[in-house]
């Protein structure tokens, strides 16, 4: 099962800007006005990359690999980019704040503006997904209707919102400032909390996912008395078996989910249970059983808190990053990458040692290979399509046929495996301590300027203009803010530079006009 990194990501970095006290207030429509132009951009964005893919794979059927590269290359790139515009409307328009202050909620309210945060992201995803349903169709097995497409993605994608929302109204409620406080206050219990928090979310998640991807529990018969027979064989055991409903039927999946019993489950996708004989089954039981035998959720959750906080650690030595809208897209790009290079490495070694698990318990890598190589063929022919996360299915059963050949192999990979975790967990604590130390030692910080609107949109205007130097739609702006604020010089000066970099007619009669209002009200210039 392959974690949803894009909204692992825009979840991390929605709650980093919430946190920041680096922001400012705009008007709620113009606030509103960025997230429609940013859905309306990837909506776009995506009807283009969508139809560009189905033709080059009309023009040129190439089989199941071609085809799979083209649709995941078009995948990862729009995902992307929804994370990047994410990232680029919390700043420039400050829709969290601006939205949850339009509803009536404090601007000191962490859990409005945490929820309120997601719905851009969430537009995001439905303008990606809509226009991308011909190449879904066009490279997937089975027969695919628009709803039960949406449906998918919808709870492939963004099934961690069940820890991500928990996460933003937890964080909510021990970030909120105690009375007469202008900021909240941390300590040795806001670390704790966090901590419970977190280990409260990994053990009553499965409860979440079992509902939210519509699981039913596998029926009783010959099929659940084997899984539970290979359960005791193997000594790995789970609270319940599940039919997993995952795009409707047509995908082959299986996962393991859930560290401790009573909330550890094992999925088998409808597909799954369909096409496999019972010893492929078995084969992908008990490598889904290796994933719980060598603690490998806990090792993922280890590494990724070492990512964020090392990120965080190195982005705190640059305070003008740290503190500005480059901070959080070089937070966002670098934690992308981490999860494509450093996640994508664990994965992939993490998967050999539970197909080595598989060969362990049954003594021969037949079953998992037969399976592995059915489920190549069932997919559209993928036998040898790259896969970042997983290796190719090539690679797997060939790794799984050397391993059965020379058991010295499974041994040397296992002992990288034990020096790797302990590296990742030595990391994790050393940064642990080092951001509690720091936590412990840092001083409330100074209370927060108020400023008016029309400072507040002066300061949204300059972060325009430091991206578009040239426009001078930010300096007409200006000018018309300071005039409203009863800033006549200031909006002289603003009008004067939109009169030298008016591109059109309609801008250059826009900053004249601006210009004669502000110069009679003007101060005179200073006798020399």
């Amino acid at each position: 099962m392959l974690l949803p990194i894009d909204t692992i990501v825009a979840l991390l970095v929605l709650m980093v800007e919430v946190e920041s006290p680096h922001r400012e207030t705009l008007p709620f429509l113009t606030s509103l006005s960025w997230v429609i132009a940013g859905a309306l951009l990837v909506g776009l964005f995506s009807w283009i990359a969508g139809q560009t893919a189905v033709g080059l794979i009309q023009r040129q059927p190439t089989g199941g690999c071609r085809q799979r590269s083209i649709s995941g290359f078009v995948d990862v790139l729009v995902r992307s980019l929804c994370v990047l515009v994410f990232v680029g409307i919390l700043r420039l328009s400050a829709w969290p704040l601006s939205a949850s202050l339009f509803l009536g909620f404090d601007a000191q309210n962490r859990i409005a503006q945490g929820l309120l945060g997601l719905l851009p992201y969430l537009l995001l995803c439905l303008a990606s997904w809509t226009p991308l349903y011909a190449l879904h169709v066009k490279t997937s097995i089975g027969a695919w209707s628009r709803q039960q497409y949406l449906l998918h993605k919808a709870r492939y994608n963004l099934f961690i919102l069940g820890v991500g929302i928990p996460s933003i109204i937890v964080s909510g409620l021990i970030e909120q400032p105690a009375a007469g406080a202008e900021a909240p206050t941390f300590g040795l219990w806001y670390v704790l909390a966090n901590v419970v928090f977190l280990g409260l979310a990994i053990w009553l998640f499965p409860l979440f996912l079992r509902f939210f991807w519509g699981c039913r529990p596998l029926p009783r018969g010959r099929l659940r008395d084997r899984v539970l027979a290979l359960q005791e064989r193997a000594g790995v055991r789970f609270s319940e078996v599940y039919i997993w409903e995952l795009g409707g039927g047509n995908i082959l999946n299986a996962a393991a989910v859930g560290v401790f019993r009573p909330c550890r489950y094992l999925f088998l996708s409808q597909a799954v249970i369909t096409n496999m004989t019972e010893e492929e089954l078995d084969g992908v039981v008990c490598h889904e059983m290796g994933h719980v035998r060598h603690w490998h959720l806990i090792f993922y959750v280890a590494s990724t808190t070492a990512a964020v906080l090392g990120i965080q650690t190195l982005l705190a030595g640059i305070p003008y990053l740290y503190s500005n809208e480059e901070g959080l897209l070089l937070f966002a790009c670098s934690l992308i990458l981490y999860i494509r290079f450093g996640f994508g490495f664990i994965s992939r070694r993490f998967e050999r040692q539970a197909d080595l698990y598989a060969l362990e318990v049954l003594g021969s890598a037949r079953p998992l290979c037969d399976a592995l190589e059915k489920i190549a063929l069932l997919s559209g022919n993928i036998r040898n399509a790259y896969s970042w996360h997983h290796m190719s299915i090539a690679e797997r059963v060939e790794f799984l046929q050397r391993a059965q050949a020379s058991p010295r192999l499974a041994r040397i990979h296992h002992g990288a495996l034990r020096a790797l975790k302990g590296v990742g967990y030595y990391a994790v604590a050393l940064l642990f301590t080092y951001h509690l130390m720091h936590l412990l030692d840092q001083q409330p910080p100074p209370p927060q300027e108020t400023r008016s609107p029309a400072e507040a949109a002066t300061a949204h205007y300059q972060r325009l203009r430091r991206f578009l130097p040239q426009d001078p739609t930010g300096p007409l702006g200006l000018a018309s803010h300071h005039l409203a604020a009863k800033e006549p010089d200031l909006a002289r000066s603003y009008a004067q530079e939109a009169l030298d970099k008016a591109h059109t007619d309609r801008d250059r009669r826009r900053a004249k006009a601006l210009l004669e209002r502000a110069t009679p009200l003007a101060r005179p210039p200073a006798d020399p």
